[in-house]
């Protein structure tokens, strides 16, 4: 009996595990989704309200910042949730993307370099952290014009539907 014969390649190559998706409605998906999306999100945001007892290390984001990266999951799930052109979810947006663009600016500016890795292998190490920092900063300035997109959108729906 083959891999594809087993019932988990399912002809794709994936797993083929469903869990019943295809006797959910796009909305009941939506919900599902947002719920697990927020509740990812509040282990980060009780671990930066100090409520688990977890043990920093030299070099950690601060606090606040690990509240933003929950808050983020936390309106993800939202987002999922509400009508995908209401003005709710625009407002959503902004704040999401406003909340990703915090994230960048404090990594291009403040984070420790010894916690940044990876890069180009032909550049030297300071080289290296110096583009890290100029791309997140560049992620970041990307992600507040993309903000003040979502604050338009918003507004323009609610002068049209006044």
């Amino acid at each position: 009996m083959g891999f594809m014969e087993t019932g988990f390649g399912k002809g794709r190559g994936g797993i083929g595990l469903d869990f019943g998706w295809k006797f959910m409605s796009s909305q009941q998906k939506s919900l599902l989704l947002g719920f697990l999306c927020i509740a990812m999100g509040l282990f980060p945001i009780a671990h930066s309200l100090n409520l688990l007892p977890i043990s920093e290390q030299p070099g950690d984001a601060p606090r606040w910042v690990i509240g933003v990266c929950g808050m983020v999951f936390v309106l993800s799930g939202c987002m999922m949730m509400t009508q995908l052109n209401s003005r709710l979810n625009h407002i959503l947006a902004a704040i999401f993307l406003a909340l990703m663009g915090s994230i960048g600016v404090w990594v291009s500016l403040f984070s420790q370099a010894e916690g940044m890795s990876g890069g180009l292998f032909f550049l030297s190490r300071e080289q290296n952290v110096l583009l890290g920092r100029c791309l997140f900063g560049l992620g970041a300035a990307i992600g507040f014009a993309m903000c003040v997109y979502a604050i338009r959108l918003a507004f323009s729906r609610m002068r049209s539907v006044e």
